[in-house]
């Protein structure tokens, strides 16, 4: 103020800050280039979305069915930035064209949930009546290893349901392993066994039934070895009383 004016210092800020002010609309030029593109990929992946539930068969194969839903998913996610408002109005109908398109996916998972804990009721039911069926287990083994590899579910709960399915089966197993004279009944009911011929056959056949648990995104499978020692059980009268000399 009251100084006298220094025009070449005025003319460095005047240049300085016109040099930033192009760099700035340079900036503001490609981020709006990139966000046009982003915009034009995401609308893109929309309409793709819709086209591939609209081609889908009426009977698809559900593993693959999962995985195109995650990538869908995951190229939403990596779709670039928009602004706030176009993102908004994406989004709504993003959300539509991908439920639409989980809706048979999720319907299928649903009864397959019920399914499987229909069987986990089963096996409960095994175990509490304490009747060891080698052909009730394996039928309900298999019936758990088609649903498995059929359709995919949540990680977490594919494992809670496997979980509640091995634990009585399981537990049966376990009690009926036991030698009598190790268990609550002592030697008791040592007659009530198959011959040794059966019983070894039995145990060759059913030795180590599987069950396949398949895991969304390829995961492995999970087994399990349904019997062990069975012997305990299936022994022959005389075979067991040298065995232990009872």
């Amino acid at each position: 103020q009251g100084g006298t004016a220094n025009h070449a210092l005025w003319k460095k800020f005047d240049e300085a800050c016109t040099q930033v002010h192009q760099q700035v609309q340079l900036w503001l030029g490609k981020a709006r280039a990139q966000s046009s593109e982003n915009k034009a990929s995401r609308q893109a992946l929309i309409d793709e979305v819709k086209a591939w539930s609209a081609a889908q068969p009426a009977t698809p194969d559900w593993k693959e069915t999962a995985r195109a839903l995650r990538q869908f998913g995951q190229r939403w996610r990596d779709g670039g930035h928009i602004g706030e408002k176009l993102f908004a109005e994406l989004q709504t109908a993003w959300k539509e064209a991908i439920h639409a398109a989980e809706a048979p996916l999720k319907a299928k998972q649903k009864e397959s949930i019920a399914r499987r804990e229909a069987l986990i009721s089963e096996a409960k039911s095994l175990q509490d009546g304490g009747v060891f069926s080698v052909d009730a287990i394996k039928s309900l083994q298999h019936q758990w290893q088609t649903l498995a590899q059929d359709v995919p579910l949540d990680r977490k709960l594919e494992q809670k349901l496997w979980d509640a399915f091995r634990a009585p089966l399981d537990a049966l197993f376990e009690r009926k392993s036991v030698p009598p004279q190790f268990s609550a009944a002592g030697g008791e009911g040592v007659a009530d066994v198959l011959d040794e011929d059966q019983a070894q056959h039995q145990v060759l056949v059913f030795r180590r039934v599987h069950v396949g648990a398949q895991l969304v995104g390829g995961g492995p499978e999970c087994f399990l070895d349904v019997v062990e020692h069975v012997g305990w059980l299936l022994m022959g009268t005389r075979r067991r009383a040298s065995k232990f000399g009872i």
